[in-house]
This record gives C-alpha cells, structure tokens and sequence, in this order.
C-alpha cells in the first residue's frame, strides 16, 4: 500500500506533510548508513541512489522497502566506508547541513523524482537521522549485543532461506562498529 517516493514527490513534498515525511526519510537515512544499504539515497555512497525503496502511503507514512545488509570484510574497503560515514555524520550536525553528501542526495531527489530538495529540506533530513541515532543510542545503552541478537535471531527464523539467499557470514560486529561510528559521529 502506497506509492514510490518519486511518483509522489512533487505533490506530497509541496504539501502539509512534507516535513513530517523528510524526517521519515532521515531515518531511513540513518538505517541505510547503519547496515551499509547502498540502495536508497546516496549519503554515504557515490551511486545514484534508488528512491523507488522509498514508498510513501497516504497521510504521508513512509515504508522503507528492499533492505540489505552489505558487510565488508577487506579492511581497507571497511576503513574507507567509515571514513564515509564520519564525514556524512560531520556534514549532518554542521549549521547549514550542506555538502558533498547531502549533494548527493540533493541530486538524487532532483534526479529521480523531479524535487528541488532545499536547505530547509535537507535540515529535515538531517533532523531525522538526528532523532533516529537518539533511538539507536537508547537501544545500545540498554542492550549492548543489540546486533548479534538481531541478526542471529533472523538468520535463525529464515533458516535454510538464509543460505539459499547466498547469504556467506553474517557479521553483528561490523553493524556494531558503524552504530558507534555514527554515534561518536553524531554526538548521539
């Protein structure tokens, strides 16, 4: 239920619920940066992004579609992601919230859905990604292992399906390194 982001851009962001859905979308954001999801908007990536994973349902609910969870084991590839990732934590806590990141994912919207995002747009963005790593911070404290226990869990319920899915390793650790990453990153 509910349509792709880019087939509802212009109309929805130009309307009341604008805000209320560029916040969701920060959220997003931060899931994306914590899991390396480099399929939905190009914050940290250097790709076009995909705002199709993007639904937005009536009354302006957004659902996050297609999820995937990209570990990276070369340790160089790894460095190179984090350093990503602080500098996109470093562009969302600046006053002005613009930069090359959020240029990306500026250009994506104008892209692929034909919206101008704007400073006061990507503020809201950056609002979100803020309000999520507060959750993300509370979740942390209040269960450390928070990733193993996710993920362990899942590939327990899909069982066969996991290894059908050519899933190889999956690998809490690396979550819980870039959870930290953009906690220290964002002051969260």
């Amino acid at each position: 239920d509910g349509a792709p982001l880019p087939a509802v851009a212009m109309q929805l962001l130009a309307g009341p619920d604008k805000e209320k859905i560029l916040h969701a979308i920060g959220r997003i954001i931060l899931l994306d940066m914590a899991v390396n999801n480099f399929d939905r908007l190009p914050l940290c990536w250097t790709n076009d992004g995909n705002p199709e994973n993007i639904m937005v349902r009536a009354g302006g609910a957004v659902v996050a579609i297609d999820h995937t969870l990209t570990c990276i084991t070369n340790p160089d590839g790894k460095q190179r992601y984090l350093t990503l990732v602080k500098d996109a934590c470093k562009e969302l806590t600046s006053p002005d919230v613009d930069g090359p990141c959020m240029a990306r994912v500026r250009d994506s919207f104008l892209q692929c859905t034909g919206y101008q995002l704007d400073i006061a747009g990507q503020a809201m963005l950056a609002g979100g990604v803020k309000e999520a790593a507060k959750d993300l911070r509370a979740l942390v404290d209040r269960e450390p292992s928070w990733a193993t226990n996710i993920l362990t869990e899942t590939a327990a319920a899909c069982g066969d399906a996991v290894a059908a899915a050519g899933v190889v390793e999956i690998q809490p650790e690396f979550v819980e390194e870039l959870a930290a990453t953009i906690l220290a990153g964002l002051a969260a």
